[in-house]
């Protein structure tokens, strides 16, 4: 009997050779990179999306839309896109996906409708289910040998680019404070 690869074998960003490699060489910059992006980008859209949909105008039910569509949305998607990830491998996906939150991220404060800012915010949901999957296969991949300090690796990475994010966030607010007519 044929033994079937295993998601190690699949995805192109382990290499099964290195199997006794240490942690911190398994932790590498594309980890951070990747994991600073998705966390800014979902950062920004979950703390100013509210934000410019009031600006627009939105009545109370379509607030209760945005965050309907994009937690359904999300928990839809989300097995799709990870069985995906699965077969084709994690990084293109994690690329694509956080160019794409980016983009979305930059786009967000020059919507002029609700209705824009309702399509974009379908398109963020489909982006997002595909990430969010992809990306805690990714963990899960990049320690596979670390078993016994997978929680610690994990943490350490999240950690790291939750303090990105924040300074990140805190650049925004601080370039919508100086840009604030009032």
């Amino acid at each position: 009997m044929q033994e079937s690869k295993t998601l190690k074998d699949k995805d192109q960003s382990i290499n099964p050779k290195e199997d006794s490699i240490d942690e911190n060489k398994r932790i590498n910059t594309f980890s951070y990179i990747v994991g600073s992006f998705y966390t800014i980008s979902a950062s920004i859209f979950d703390n100013f999306f509210q934000f410019f949909a009031i600006m627009l105008g939105s009545a109370g039910i379509v607030q209760g839309l945005i965050t309907s569509i994009r937690q359904l949305g999300t928990a839809l998607l989300s097995p799709f896109w990870g069985r995906l990830s699965d077969k084709f491998g994690r990084r293109r996906f994690l690329v694509i996906g956080n160019l794409l939150l980016s983009i979305i991220a930059i786009i967000i404060p020059n919507l002029a409708t609700i209705e824009s800012l309702l399509v974009i915010l379908i398109v963020y949901t489909i982006v997002n289910a595909m990430v969010m999957p992809t990306w805690t296969g990714y963990l899960g991949d990049m320690t596979y040998t670390q078993i016994r300090i997978r929680g610690s690796i994990i943490g350490k990475v999240g950690m790291i680019i939750t303090l990105i994010a924040n300074i990140a966030l805190l650049f925004v607010a601080f370039l919508m404070d100086k840009t604030d007519p009032n």
